[in-house]
């Protein structure tokens, strides 16, 4: 399976400071997540950002080149409506089925809707830090808007 790093940070980017792939072969990042990453061709770049980033509570301005959580309520929704579902799934089990294997994955499940760990991830390199969109849309607020730089295919 694949996914996205996407660069960030608050201030513009330029192409010269651009993320590039060899900055992931001695990273954390490389075999506890990633089996391997690839830079995603400058001219797929915005067609790749659009398809991650254009969802129900974020917005991506291609023109100025920046993200903006518009609504975290909206971009959890469905997630929310999932997570809540398998609890429900969950409040049903029978004592013999919690103390067998969980064939769904349900827990698996579970966590994977509150934070996608083989999902969107998001790299600042001013702060030296990357982290799942999914906690970066919970650390900020509405209206927090950041720059996008390059864009790197991970494989998992």
């Amino acid at each position: 399976m694949h996914d996205k790093i996407i660069q960030i940070s608050d201030r513009p980017i330029d192409k010269e400071e651009y993320l590039d792939e060899s900055e992931f072969y001695d990273h954390w990042f490389i075999g506890s997540i990633a089996d391997y990453v690839n830079e995603v061709p400058l001219s797929e770049r915005t067609s790749v950002i659009n398809d991650f980033l254009n969802c129900p509570g974020l917005r991506y301005d291609p023109k100025e080149d920046t993200l903006t959580i518009v609504d975290k309520k909206s971009y959890f929704k469905s997630k929310y409506d999932r997570f809540k579902e398998c609890i429900e799934e969950i409040r049903k089990w029978s004592i013999d089925e919690f103390s067998s294997v969980d064939p769904n994955f349900t827990f698996i499940r579970l966590k994977d809707m509150y934070e996608d760990k083989y999902g969107t991830y998001l790299y600042d390199r001013d702060a030296g830090d990357m982290c799942c969109l999914d906690e970066w849309v919970r650390i900020f607020d509405n209206g927090s808007t950041v720059h996008v730089g390059n864009v790197i295919d991970y494989h998992w």
